[in-house]
């Protein structure tokens, strides 16, 4: 999992979120996505190939409204679904086309990276934590003095609290250097 575990050791915490939430109950407000419960800084979709057309328009919609959504090792290029599987394919591929400022989901996939507005492509998923930030303006939720590999954590906001988790998955004590939002 190189995108995860890149994403952690540099500071961002993630979710998983499924269509219907996203389709159904999210709403981006000042460039952020609000669903049920959450409030996120972007959306990243990792080796996803296949989207429902449903969702496809609902991310063309959150790029138009500024949320930056990224596209890590694949471009949507076709419907998951087998309901008009052709036509919703050419629309999908239309919709991610214009996402991608005229690249085709098929041709984008032979470039490192292809940014348009707040839509992002990226080969290698090593990367989009830099690209997060340093192109798109995500910070993190925690900035690591240095990469830590291997110390995980999760962020959970009890306004006007914010609460941290980490932890060391390995037996052997770790030191890092931690800076939180504020300090």
């Amino acid at each position: 999992y190189p995108l995860e575990y890149s994403l952690m050791a540099n500071g961002y915490n993630f979710d998983f979120i499924n269509e219907d939430v996203l389709v159904n109950g999210a709403k981006v407000v000042n460039h952020e996505l609000y669903t049920p419960g959450r409030t996120y800084k972007a959306l990243v979709f990792r080796n996803e190939s296949r989207l429902t057309l449903a969702l496809v328009r609902k991310l063309h919609e959150f790029s138009q409204e500024g949320l930056p959504v990224v596209f890590v090792e694949a471009a949507p290029a076709g419907e998951i679904g087998f309901r008009n599987y052709a036509e919703n394919g050419r629309k999908i591929r239309k919709s991610i086309t214009e996402m991608l400022g005229g690249m085709s989901p098929e041709s984008v996939a032979a470039s490192a990276e292809k940014k348009h507005g707040s839509t992002l492509f990226v080969k290698d998923a090593t990367r989009v934590p830099g690209l997060l930030e340093g192109s798109l303006g995500v910070q993190p939720n925690l900035h690591f003095e240095s990469p830590q590999p291997n110390i995980y954590f999760a962020q959970f906001d009890q306004r006007p609290t914010r609460f941290y988790f980490l932890r060391n998955p390995k037996p052997e004590p770790r030191e890092a250097r931690v800076f939180f939002e504020g300090d």
